[in-house]
């Protein structure tokens, strides 16, 4: 038969991707289903609850589903490639007039043709979803290019690394374990040997520049990491670096699989190696990748010491690396004959952990020793919080001091104080540990010294020598120093007093006072709260704005709204300080009034009624030195002192700030849905409330000693 020499076929193309459909097809449902079904989710939750406020979601939240595509390349790439396990199968594939390569990038086109196929009709189908319910959430569809980008690469990557595997093997078990391999191993070693370090190491902090070769580059690993709770991860809003790292990694493997599969013998399908030389390699990667995690558990005991308990540990895990190496051989050959031959490189095996074991130890006094002096130090930057990335997902979801920290990070200081202050308590950090651990946690970790003495700053030093970050406790007393090197800067007075710009119609605000909570604060009364806010906010004073958190009192209300923070897309919230803020406060007691009129009126109808049903009343004094409360269940309300009571002292207007006031929810019903009704109301007190004689002897009633330093953490109690 005469061979076809074009490079590429559509007819095999269309072949392959008939071949898949029976996943395509699954997981095509699969994504439209959650496509239409998590925006409804949303809408059918927010339409059940009269006092909902409206969500700001990205593409992910409302269509977490669409990921089915990425695993779905690999399962269609096993299945489109499953020939090269069977020795007929691939006789009868390489007989095909075409050449080994148009077969190759034709199926390797089809399993893509179906990633795409998925992803446009995922994204379509969300869209139309999303416009549906537009009332009840804010989706900020900037993110559908980075999600569509980001599912799109890790499909890519995946199918990849699946093809090269498969190249170079022919047995299912050792095409998924040789995928994984080439998929996580070399960046699951150097994350784990880190984490070791670190852990021994409690001073140092991985720098994490974002550049090309970091840890964020690899969107697959980042994704895996973000996973497994590693802070960092730059997930669904990737850098321009990783997408272009992630598409020459894709690449590599993809040419070198193509390279593989064209010089692939038949004769090896059935296979778990091309030969004896790759089955060793094979065989000492496997047993080395559970290595990894024994011997760095050693070095972490090393240096305080072993005792016969621990040694007899490793002892154990170490024969458990033996049994590893041979348990794979005998699964992949299924020869004793071979596993005695295979015996003697154990000594490989050895010697590798031993290199393991010495880098680390070199590392380690690499890092320790490195201790400069204020003269050779040329700046610094310092942030208040860990973490050197913005963690897409949850972490993206930051309060104001989070979002001045991101900030700050990039701010280099060079104030000879705060450069001294870093070099002086560096050395004593590390001397204090090479004292021992415990001395270590016990001088720096104790709670006392944690909330009186010491505080943590995580510090980017700059040297002739390079760049590096540590951890550095410093006392309290000197914290000033590093934060008044930063008020200098004009970038880090701008973060404090210029709130950035809100996007995409994201602006959104919360109570977070459960008995202010459920009150529906509309979009209009959002904007004039927000103006309001503004305004209030741009009378303070930058020494106000910084203080603010632990100089003012917490009001228990916040702005959320998404922004662009270094690049990266999150969603900030801005809180509201009593004192700085007041009218804002005022504004807000003024429209939950005008909306709990209703509540109100029927609270008071119940209390004066001989309805029967359930009550909690809670009443607070204007300074907080005194608090009443008062709970009844199944009870007539007209029968209950406590009832009268509230009723003659509440005030029926809008509460103001320095008013006593009183919380009350009501519950009239069986308990099991049918005709039941709750009101949860909040309203300003007569102070003579609490020198009424009758209020303690049917309330819980408790005084408290306050003083004037007090910040409550909610002026709502």
């Amino acid at each position: 038969m005469k061979q076809k020499h074009s490079l590429f076929s559509f007819s095999l193309m269309w072949e392959g991707f008939r071949q898949c459909q029976m996943i395509g097809i699954f997981a095509l449902v699969l994504v439209v289903l959650g496509a239409v079904l998590t925006p409804a989710g949303y809408a059918i939750n927010a339409a059940g609850d009269p006092y909902f406020i409206r969500q700001v979601l990205k593409v992910y939240a409302v269509n977490p589903v669409l990921f089915l595509a990425a695993p779905a390349a690999p399962l269609m790439t096993l299945v489109l490639f499953h020939f090269l396990n069977s020795r007929a199968a691939s006789d009868l594939y390489h007989a095909l007039p075409h050449k080994r390569i148009t077969l190759y990038l034709s199926y390797a086109a089809s399993i893509l043709a179906w990633v795409l196929l998925l992803l446009v009709v995922g994204t379509v189908s969300s869209l139309i979803a999303c416009a549906a319910v537009h009332k009840y959430i804010t989706v900020l569809y900037s993110t559908f290019f980075s999600y569509f980008g980001v599912i799109f690469m890790l499909s890519l990557l995946l199918m990849c690394g699946t093809l090269l595997a498969m190249s170079i093997s022919g047995t299912v078990f050792t095409n998924i374990l040789l995928a994984l391999i080439l998929l996580f191993l070399p960046r699951a070693c150097l994350l784990f040997l880190r984490s070791f370090l670190t852990n021994d190491l409690p001073f140092y902090v991985p720098m994490n520049s974002g550049g090309f070769f970091s840890d964020t580059s690899n969107i697959l690993f980042s994704f895996i990491a973000a996973l497994a709770g590693y802070a960092g991860s730059d997930v669904f809003s990737p850098s321009w670096q990783a997408y272009v790292y992630t598409a020459l990694l894709s690449v590599l493997y993809f040419a070198v699989g193509g390279w593989m599969f064209c010089i692939r013998r038949s004769k090896a399908a059935g296979q778990p190696a091309p030969n004896r030389i790759i089955q060793h390699i094979y065989r000492i990667v496997v047993t080395m990748t559970y290595c990894i995690f024994v011997t760095g558990a050693l070095f972490g005991v090393l240096r305080d010491g072993m005792d016969g308990e621990t040694i007899f540990m490793f002892v154990v895990l170490y024969l458990g690396a033996v049994l590893i190496y041979c348990l794979y051989e005998l699964l992949t050959t299924k020869k004793w004959r071979n596993l005695l031959s295979a015996l003697p490189l154990l000594g490989v095996v050895a010697v590798l952990n031993v290199g393991i074991l010495l880098g680390m130890h070199m590392v380690s006094n690499k890092i320790v020793n490195n201790r400069p002096s204020v003269q050779e130090i040329e700046s610094i930057s310092i942030q208040n919080y860990e973490g050197n990335e913005i963690n897409d997902g949850q972490g993206a979801e930051m309060d104001y001091d989070y979002y001045v920290d991101q900030i700050s990070k990039n701010i280099e200081i060079q104030d000879p104080s705060a450069l001294a202050l870093v070099s002086y308590y560096l050395n004593e950090n590390i001397q204090t540990w090479e004292e021992g651990m415990g001395a270590y946690y016990d001088k720096y970790y104790n709670y006392e010294n944690l909330n009186t003495t010491y505080t943590s700053f995580y510090v980017t030093i700059r040297t002739e020598d390079g760049t590096f970050r540590r951890m550095i406790w410093i006392p309290r007393t000197k914290r000033d120093v590093m934060t008044e090197a930063l008020k200098t800067n004009a970038d880090f007075v701008r973060a404090w007093t210029e709130l950035p710009e809100v996007m995409e119609d994201s602006l959104s605000f919360y109570s977070y006072d459960s008995d202010t909570s459920n009150v529906t604060i509309d979009k209009a009364q959002t904007q004039k709260l927000f103006e309001q806010y503004q305004k209030e906010r741009k009378k303070c004073s930058f020494d106000q704005l910084c203080n603010a958190s632990e100089m003012c009192t917490y009001s228990g209300l916040e702005f959320e709204y998404a922004t662009m923070v270094n690049g990266k897309q999150c969603v900030i919230s801005c809180p509201v300080y009593q004192e700085l803020m007041p009218e804002t406060i005022q504004m807000f007691y003024n429209f939950y009034y005008d909306a709990s009129r209703d509540d109100i009126s029927k609270v008071r109808e119940l209390f004066e009624s001989d309805t029967v049903g359930s009550y909690g009343i809670d009443a607070y004094s204007a300074d907080g030195s005194a608090h009443a409360n008062a709970y009844g269940n199944d009870v007539r309300f007209q029968d209950k002192e406590a009832c009268a009571l509230v009723l003659k002292y509440m005030q029926d207007r809008p509460r103001k700030i320095g008013d006593a006031y009183v919380q009350m929810w009501v519950y009239v019903g069986n308990y099991d849905g049918d005709g039941d009704s709750s009101y949860v109301v909040e309203l300003p007190l007569d102070p003579a409330f609490f020198e009424d004689a009758q209020v303690k002897s049917c309330f819980d009633y408790n005084t408290y000693q306050v003083y004037e330093d007090d910040a409550t953490d909610d002026m709502a109690g």
